[in-house]
């Protein structure tokens, strides 16, 4: 099932929590934002590196340091 951009906007105003009553008027009173992800892969190392250098410390889970 494909949904039109409009079922698609409504969704997404329902999934934001929203429950009244969705008319054109509020529909043209929104403001969207679109955002877009890329999706890289790496080895570990070269991501624990990436970290290094752009935050000046190695990453850590839950407070452990992570070495590599």
């Amino acid at each position: 099932m494909c949904w039109t951009k409009i079922e698609a906007i409504d969704s997404l105003i329902r999934k934001a929590g929203y429950n009244g009553p969705i008319t054109e008027s509020f529909r043209k009173g929104i403001q969207l934002t679109k955002y877009q992800s890329t999706l890289f892969t790496m080895q570990f190392s070269e991501y624990v590196s990436y970290v290094k250098e752009s935050r000046g410390e190695a990453p850590s889970i839950l407070g452990a340091k992570l070495h590599n």
